[in-house]
């Protein structure tokens, strides 16, 4: 999945040794925050704790907002990357089959950045969340479009837009939930078997019922 670079993001180097660099850097930043928490964590602790010196950080970053999105922007991406991975894996597959394997195959994503997550969001400001939620709705909304091959090019699929987006918010909401509550252990077998029955009875409700993608 493209990174978008954030509105408090100095622009993001492209050649390979200056991206090298640049991931260093954000991943040494990261750390800081995810052992201290968002409201403890300032920029010149983040250099004296990381041990990146304070003009290279800003060099990337105007702010610990912008670590934290491209942090987060990055998580969202792997996820789906993996997520889209897996669905060129799966062959001879009914809808309800891939869609539950592809649910098991991001809650096993999630889960394994779950303890990372909870604990960089402590603090986190609410408009910073909700910048959160809408890149992880709409990367979503990308990829399931593109997995059904149903670009939305053309007045005719807009409402089919709006039936997905709709979908996303729902399993987006799910996981924004389960990755909030800590007092339990996510059992993914069973998770993904209930979720992934939601989704095929909204995906037949909009008439997607046995159109497995990439076998349109």
């Amino acid at each position: 999945m493209k990174e978008k670079t954030t509105k408090n993001q100095r622009r993001r180097p492209t050649q390979a040794r200056a991206r090298k660099k640049y991931d260093a850097v954000l991943d040494a930043c990261t750390q800081v925050l995810t052992a201290q928490g968002y409201t403890s964590a300032t920029m010149m602790e983040l250099s004296l704790e990381s041990g990146v010196a304070v003009p290279t950080i800003y060099q990337y970053f105007e702010n610990k907002d912008a670590i934290f999105l491209a942090w987060i922007n990055r998580v969202i991406d792997n996820v789906l990357s993996q997520v889209t991975v897996l669905a060129g894996s799966l062959e001879n597959q009914s809808l309800e089959q891939y869609v539950e394997v592809l649910i098991k195959g991001a809650l096993m994503m999630v889960d394994s950045y779950s303890v990372s997550i909870q604990q960089m969001q402590q603090g986190v400001p609410r408009m910073l969340s909700s910048k959160v939620i809408a890149t992880m709705e709409d990367k979503t909304v990308t990829m399931v479009e593109s997995l059904f091959e149903t670009p939305i090019n053309n007045a005719a699929l807009t409402d089919l837009h709006f039936k997905i987006q709709t979908l996303v918010r729902l399993i987006t909401g799910y996981f924004l939930q389960t990755l909030s509550n800590t007092d339990r252990k996510i059992d993914i077998d069973k998770e993904a078997v209930e979720l992934s029955r939601v989704v095929n009875l909204y995906l037949e409700g909009i008439g997607l019922k046995g159109r497995v993608p990439g076998l349109m």
